[in-house]
């Protein structure tokens, strides 16, 4: 997988193989390596190429199809006050998680349908 990320990722930023090698310090052959012979860089390669292509080490090994490293979704929670709130509530609190692990499959119609639900309950009775 990472074979045909790094290819990908090279071409979309018009990289050549020489370019690439050259940012890392290498010959073209090494490039040539991980994109076509299966040969798998160490750890501290990997970090570069995350840096260069702006993207996630897991996503370079195809563990994931999300690009964002932690330092983008950190930087978007940063730039929405109620999301990055969203998203501590949701660490912290288990009922939330639950809520998101029940619902998260439904179709919108369903999660209107919860939501006027929500709206329509009287909490303050639920307390007593």
């Amino acid at each position: 997988m990472l074979s045909e990320r790094l290819k990908q990722l090279r071409k979309e930023q018009n990289i050549t193989q020489q370019e690439l090698a050259e940012k890392l310090g290498f010959n073209r052959a090494t490039i040539s390596g991980y994109e076509t012979k299966g040969v798998e860089p160490g750890y501290d390669i990997l970090i570069q190429l995350s840096r260069i292509f702006n993207c996630s080490i897991d996503y370079l090994l195809g563990r994931t199809n999300e690009r964002s490293t932690v330092d983008d979704i950190k930087g978007k929670l940063a730039s929405d006050p109620e999301i990055a709130d969203f998203w501590d509530n949701l660490l912290k609190r288990e009922d939330l998680q639950e809520l998101y692990r029940e619902t998260k499959n439904l179709s919108p119609k369903a999660i209107r349908q919860i939501i006027r639900i929500i709206k329509a309950m009287d909490f303050d009775e639920m307390e007593n």
